[in-house]
């Protein structure tokens, strides 16, 4: 099997330390062939961006230019209508073979709200699901993985 492909989307409205912190504690538990950063373009969720795309990429570019396998790409924000997570998860299915695996990965906030996006469902069929908490920040829901012991305590993180 080949490695997985992470995605990790979000406004990036500012682009933090947080956004890289999280990206390197996860690389340090799953091998992942790369990830993909992908700012959103016109969000579902949100009336508008504080920060211009163009200047959320250069400030995205900055945060991860010293780490590998880590590519921005703003895909989302090139689009003239709104961003939806299922229409780019298919444009990456599409530029890689059929067996590749993709993995999602997004916060507990985000998931949280996840049974309302858009094709939520398809995008199960599509990729795994990594669920990160913030630091030292409590789980907003349970699952099954939670409750057996099988994610990941990065000291104050949680990785599900």
């Amino acid at each position: 099997m080949s490695k997985t492909i992470g995605i990790f989307g979000g406004a990036f409205d500012p682009v933090h330390i947080g956004h890289s912190k999280l990206v390197l504690d996860i690389q340090n538990i799953i091998d992942f062939e790369k990830i993909f950063v992908v700012p959103s373009g016109n969000p579902v969720f949100k009336d508008s961006h504080f920060i211009d795309s163009e200047k959320r990429i250069e400030m995205l570019n900055i945060a991860f230019k010293d780490i590998e396998n880590v590519y921005i790409d703003n895909r989302e924000t090139l689009k003239k209508g709104v961003s939806f997570t299922i229409e780019t998860l298919k444009e990456y299915r599409s530029e890689y073979r059929k067996e590749q695996h993709f993995s999602l990965i997004l916060g507990h906030d985000a998931f949280a709200s996840f049974k309302s996006w858009k094709n939520w469902s398809e995008i199960l069929n599509l990729s795994s699901l990594i669920v990160v908490s913030r630091p030292n920040c409590c789980l907003l829901y349970t699952s099954d993985a939670a409750d057996e012991g099988l994610g990941v305590d990065l000291g104050g993180r949680r990785i599900i």
